[in-house]
């Protein structure tokens, strides 16, 4: 079931340059933000590094049309992992 939350902080956040990243950790949950973002907020994650813990969901995001997609080892650990790897070449 999707959220009823109130997504335009977030799209201001990406306005000013503030999201740098975004974690995804099912496809259900990526569906529903992704029906939640619209279209404005959809093309902001397609364009946003996203964190994936598993194929499916990477793949589903791919599908999506999500361009920076980073498949992580599973479990908080992996997604810390790819996380920090990330930050350390930006």
């Amino acid at each position: 079931m999707r959220p009823n939350a109130d997504v335009s902080p977030l799209l201001r956040a990406w306005d000013r340059g503030e999201v740098d990243a975004v974690t995804i950790t099912s496809s259900a949950g990526l569906h529903s933000l992704f029906d939640m973002l619209g279209t404005p907020g959809q093309q902001r994650l397609k364009r946003t590094a996203l964190f994936a813990p598993h194929a499916r969901i990477a793949a589903n995001a791919r599908a999506l049309g999500c361009e920076r997609v980073i498949e992580t080892a599973p479990g908080d650990e992996g997604i810390a992992a790819a996380l920090a790897a990330f930050w350390e070449k930006m």
